[in-house]
């Protein structure tokens, strides 16, 4: 009953609905009558959707002792309702609660009650690092794991003590195959604990303040077959030091605006059975029916499935989007011979640098 107007239900129907297994509602609104699902044996539901729903009291969680998937995104739900969850997450494999009010708080009074939980979305909530040890100290089971857009920020403040690095506790967590770390401000150094990772396959990154060292800390996990790091500051030179994963099928550097066509099309050539996606990398591949797929995900965020490699010519494989905009036009000439110098980056020398966008040295 997805997106519907819900304004009451014929108690007739009642028996028709007591061994109801799945209910999916998101979108729709209730009537008062409605709102307290009253017209169906909750407790024979195993999976249920009411995201982008107007519900304010989620007292009904509590009769439903057999869920397994909940998804509970973009509602009101917060801390104060977490108890309801609680007390029926013995059978819970799969939670949704990205977009709610959810804060470490209320992460921790889940933790220790979802002993079999193995999908977890906390993204753009206000959870925090201390999430993250809850997570990886009461959530055992987690396999796929959405953080994006949250306040962690990869460190945890001891008091007095020198901060330590929250990502760390990841490591104990040794089913996790999934990760989503979406953050503007994650650095390198937050991230450097999580090379230890090694059971990982799908990793999505997205952060300005990344550079080529996260690029090759993340070439040593063997099982990755699908990384995004956008938006980061990669260059060419660390992108033709880089030496991928051997599983590796998916390489996603959108938005990493320092890269140059000559590089995205010398990583092609080195490695036709990766797909690569960037603003100067061909969008046309298919499928190779020689190449191992691998296994599916639950999360929808992540894809799954492995590219062939190109049958054209390297030469032809790259080309511009239509509308592609180079960022550098963003930056002042000071900004940018800055960047040029910087020992992070080792950028192309100044001539290619200049040629490549005459307008803005000009």
């Amino acid at each position: 009953m997805n997106k519907c107007d819900i304004v009451s239900i014929s108690k007739m129907h009642n028996s028709a609905l007591a061994s109801l297994k799945k209910l999916v509602l998101s979108g729709a609104t209730f009537s008062a009558e409605t709102e307290s699902f009253s017209f169906t044996n909750q407790s024979s539901i195993a999976y249920l959707d009411v995201s982008n729903t107007p519900l304010q009291n989620f007292s009904f969680l509590a009769t439903m002792i057999n869920l397994e998937h909940l998804d509970l995104s973009s509602t009101a739900f917060g801390d104060d309702s977490v108890d309801f969850v609680a007390c029926v997450g013995e059978s819970l494999r799969n939670l949704n609660v990205s977009y709610t009010r959810i804060t470490s708080d209320g992460v921790g009074n889940l933790a220790g009650h979802v002993p079999q939980l193995n999908t977890l979305s906390l993204s753009q909530t206000s959870v925090d690092d201390l999430s993250i040890l809850l997570i990886s100290t009461m959530m055992p089971c987690i396999k796929v794991l959405d953080l994006s857009m949250t306040r962690i920020q990869g460190f945890i403040q001891q008091h007095t003590q020198q901060a330590e690095p929250s990502f760390a506790a990841l490591q104990s967590l040794t089913s996790l195959e999934i990760l989503s770390l979406e953050h503007a401000y994650l650095s390198d150094t937050a991230l450097s604990p999580l090379s230890g990772l090694t059971g990982l396959t799908h990793w999505s990154l997205k952060s300005s303040s990344l550079t080529d060292s996260t690029l090759h800390h993340l070439s040593s996990l063997p099982n990755l077959v699908s990384l995004g790091v956008q938006d980061a500051v990669l260059t060419d030179n660390g992108l033709e030091k880089f030496n991928p994963p051997l599983r590796l099928r998916i390489l996603d550097l959108k938005g990493c605006w320092l890269l140059t066509e000559e590089a995205i099309a010398g990583l092609c050539r080195r490695y036709p059975h990766i797909k690569v996606r960037h603003e100067f990398a061909h969008d046309s591949s298919s499928l190779d029916q020689n190449q191992p797929l691998p296994r599916s995900s639950p999360h929808q965020n992540f894809e799954t499935v492995a590219w062939r490699r190109n049958n054209q010519r390297p030469e032809s494989s790259v080309a511009v989007r239509r509308g592609f905009l180079d960022q550098r036009v963003k930056y002042r000439r000071e900004v940018l011979v800055a960047l040029q110098n910087s020992p992070l980056s080792q950028l192309l020398p100044r001539e290619e640098l200049v040629s490549s966008a005459p307008d803005i040295f000009s």
